[in-house]
This record gives structure tokens, C-alpha cells and sequence, in this order.
């Protein structure tokens, strides 16, 4: 079961945040996504400053070609204040294969944190940043190239994009990695990024951030497919498969309520409906017209593991009665 992924084409495709997704300045954040790339210099999640000399550089996830490294993966007061990690090496990193990057920060200490695929990678301390007001300038949240001028564009595919508004623990970065969520915590903003039409990146969080897409081409930026499975009707979280019913499943979304599920033009949504009848028994189900047998709209469908057939309708189970 697969779902779409961004892919950014490294020339000038980038998305903005209509809004700071959280506040840096003195408080502690953690933001991170998935990514896919052979790429060795870009920006994925940026906030700088639109100052000239003393702009604050803020928030940069990034990598650096000339370091071999997380070079500009920073944080910067503007002040000559900041933290860098270029001691991690990027090469295990771009290799065209997913891997999860997640930058805590814990602002009353002065020290960031950089996660790579659920494990810590680095910490660094500097004093002089703690507290320190990282977004107060004018500026733009942006993913997939720099915010201030459009460079570093990203060449490669991502998912998953968060935000939160506190530092995450070590034990809840390998719960996120591991799960795509953190239980009873809700995100400021989430982007599944699997919506595979369009030019709006939905926030799935309930704070109704939907990013915008710029400059892109949409048959080549929802290509590709992601590895760490979602889907998007409108707009939701994960899919998995149940151990032992051989049903698609549906968990909780992010601040632990159901789901919304608004159905593509054509289907309709039910719930309760009993097994038999060419219906497997879950709690809800997507209804496809008879005459499309691969339910292709928006970017969920089921492959053979699960081949949709004209007549049939295959139930997606979700905790809609309190129970699983």
C-alpha cells in the first residue's frame, strides 16, 4: 500500500507555510520529515530572516556539498551566535533512499539536537543562544529551498513534514520515526504530503495551515511514491494493516480524535456495515462506482494485495466505536 510523495525538481519547485507554524523565539520547537535524495546541497525546512548584514538565519534543515555535511543544518540568532553539525556526515544520508531527520531545540539551554533515522546524531550546546529570538524578522516558512532567496533547491522526494511546539525526547523522535506519530502530543503543523494532485499541501494537525506549492510541474511532483505509507482523500493520517484481520486500518489522527474522511467526487462514505454483501465486515468503508475498478482518485489505492474490483467494496477500518 502506497501513497504520493513530494518530489522537488532541485530547480525551482518550493512550498511556504501561510504562517509560522510556531513560535521561535525563546521557546523550544521540534521540526523534521522524510527524505529521498542523491543530492548533496539543499534546503528542506528553512526560516531566515529577509535582512541584509544581521539577518537572522533562524531555522535551516539543510546540507552542505563542501563539508560533506550538516553544515547548514543551524540555528542562528543573526549576532554571531549559532549551532552547526558539521561533524555529522551526510554520505550515509544521500544515497536514494528514505531517511528521517528531526532538529529539536531546547531553548533555555542553548542546545539543539539532531536526530537521523530515530537515533540522536549530535548535540550541541552554546550558551549564548539560549532563549534566544530566532523568527521575530520578517520572513516565510519555506520547504524545499532557501526562504530568503529561493536557492538550495532541493532535488529529491520528502514526506511527512512536522512541526511541533516543544522539544521532543529522544524516546518520543524513535516513537515518531518508527510510527510517523508522537501519542498525546499534537503537532503545530503536519504534512503527510500525499495528496498526488494539485498545489495545496494539506496540515493534517487541525490547525489548517495548507502550504502552497510554487512553480511546479504537478505529473512530475506527485510522481513518486512514499515509503512511509499515508493516505489523503482530502485530507488524513496513516494507513497500516491490521496483524491478524486482513483489513486496511485507520488509526487516530494526531490529537488522538477520528478521523474526517471526506471522500473524492464519486464515492460515497458509510459506516457499520455488516460483513457479507461483497463487503469484509469493518466499521467503514469507501463505496467506488462499478465502472472504476482501481479507485485512483486522489492519491489512495490498493494494489494486488488488495485489488479493488468493480461490485466490490473494500472496507477501511478506522476506531470510530472505541475499539480497534
Amino acid at each position: 500500500m502506497q501513497s504520493a510523495c513530494a518530489t522537488f525538481d532541485g530547480v525551482d519547485d518550493y512550498v511556504d507555510l501561510p504562517a509560522p507554524p510556531l513560535d521561535a523565539n525563546g521557546t523550544s520547537w521540534t521540526v523534521g520529515c522524510w527524505f529521498k535524495t542523491t543530492d548533496d546541497y539543499w534546503r528542506l525546512i528553512d526560516w531566515r530572516g529577509t535582512g541584509g548584514v544581521g539577518a537572522v538565519r533562524g531555522v535551516q534543515i539543510s546540507i552542505y556539498l563542501l563539508y560533506n555535511s550538516f553544515q547548514n543544518t543551524r540555528i542562528d540568532d543573526g549576532l554571531g551566535n549559532y549551532l552547526q553539525f558539521d561533524e555529522v556526515s551526510t554520505d550515509p544520508y544521500v544515497d536514494g533512499k528514505w531517511h528521517h531527520i528531526a532538529l529539536a531545540w531546547d531553548s533555555p539551554t542553548g542546545t539543539a539536537y539532531l536526530y537521523l533515522d530515530g537515533i540522536l546524531a549530535y548535540s550541541k550546546t552554546n550558551s549564548a543562544l539560549a532563549n534566544a529570538d530566532l523568527t521575530s524578522q520578517p520572513g516565510v516558512w519555506r520547504l524545499g529551498a532557501a526562504s530568503n532567496n529561493g536557492s538550495q533547491q532541493f532535488q529529491g522526494s520528502a514526506c511527512g513534514f512536522f512541526f511541533y511546539d516543544r522539544l521532543l525526547s529522544a524516546s518520543e523522535i524513535a516513537e515518531l520515526y518508527n510510527t510517523g506519530f508522537v501519542s498525546g502530543v499534537t503537532p503545530a503543523a503536519y504534512y503527510p504530503c500525499s495528496e498526488g494532485i494539485g498545489s495545496t499541501l494539506y496540515d493534517v494537525s487541525g490547525n489548517n495551515l495548507h502550504a502552497t506549492l510554487y512553480n511546479i510541474s504537478e505529473p512530475s511532483f506527485w510522481a513518486n511514491t512514499q515509503d512511509v505509507f499515508h493516505y489523503n482523500i482530502d485530507k488524513g493520517f496513516s494507513l497500516y494493516t491490521h496483524a491478524t484481520d486482513p483489513d486496511l486500518r485507520v488509526p487516530y489522527d494526531l490529537n488522538g480524535q477520528p478521523l474526517s474522511i471526506t471522500p473524492p467526487t464519486g464515492y460515497t462514505l458509510a459506516s457499520e456495515h455488516p460483513a457479507g454483501d461483497w463487503h469484509n465486515g469493518a466499521e467503514t468503508k469507501i463505496q467506488m462506482p462499478a465502472a472504476d475498478a482501481n479507485l485512483a482518485a486522489g492519491t489512495f489505492w490498493m494494489d494486488s494485495a488488495g485489488t479493488l474490483q468493480a461490485r466490490s467494496y473494500n472496507d477501511i477500518v478506522g476506531i470510530w466505536n472505541n475499539e480497534n
